[in-house]
């Protein structure tokens, strides 16, 4: 899903203003796999990505730069008590489509889609955060989709969302443009090759164990504000 790309977080070492660009959810078959990441080991069925890109750049110049590309993850659980798709099941349904394109934008975006453009008038991305948002991980690495663009900066958050299992299931379902069941679209967990990972917890969370870690000075406390120039 694109967006205009208006909103944007900032601070701690991070190189400037990083403005949303897209976000997209990976899943898979089975509620054992789907995430593109594992915490403490454990997959999760479904994970978002918000995809930022530096101030000053678009989709013709950002890959060039190290650093201009952020990453933030959500990973999402099945619990029936709340839905963070909910405000995006419209959206969704509309997509299940075998023989057109179908993009969709939050709020109004310049681009020119192929078929059918639905424009998310109220949507706020913010919904689909956790309560949560100073306990994360920080690791540079690369892009999980071709070209799989290096020196992208992650931050993977530690608390799921939740998400309704008639949901994800749903998705499982999704036909392609070419008649296909799109039942796993997520990309294998890769080694870390001797990266870093970095962790902050300013909260009071205690599922993730802290020997081994850098503690960064970087909040997320207002991410997803609407910014006014």
């Amino acid at each position: 899903m694109c967006t205009p790309g208006y909103l944007l977080f900032s601070g701690g070492s991070l190189a400037g203003k990083y403005y949303l660009r897209q976000f997209h959810l990976h899943w898979g078959e089975a509620d054992s796999t789907g995430s593109e990441h594992t915490l403490d080991r454990v997959h999760y069925p479904m994970e978002a990505h918000f995809v930022h890109f530096l101030e000053g750049y678009d989709e013709t110049n950002v890959g060039k730069v190290k650093g201009a590309i952020v990453v933030v993850a959500v990973m999402l659980q099945v619990d029936n008590k709340e839905d963070a798709l909910q405000s995006l099941e419209d959206a969704i349904a509309a997509t299940n489509s075998s023989d057109s394109e179908k993009i969709f934008t939050v709020r109004d975006s310049p681009m020119n889609f192929t078929d059918k453009k639905i424009e998310l008038q109220e949507y706020s991305p913010s919904v689909m955060l956790p309560n949560d948002t100073t306990t994360f991980f920080r690791y540079e690495g690369s892009l999980t989709t071709p070209p799989c663009t290096e020196g992208v900066i992650w931050i993977v958050l530690a608390e799921p969302k939740n998400v309704l299992e008639e949901e994800l299931n749903f998705l499982r379902q999704h036909v392609t443009t070419e008649g296909k069941r799109l039942g796993h679209n997520f990309r294998e967990v890769q080694p870390l090759n001797g990266r870093t990972v970095y962790l902050n917890r300013m909260g009071n969370s205690g599922a993730f164990p802290t020997t081994i870690v850098v503690y960064l000075a970087i909040v997320i406390m207002a991410y997803y504000k609407l910014y006014a120039s």
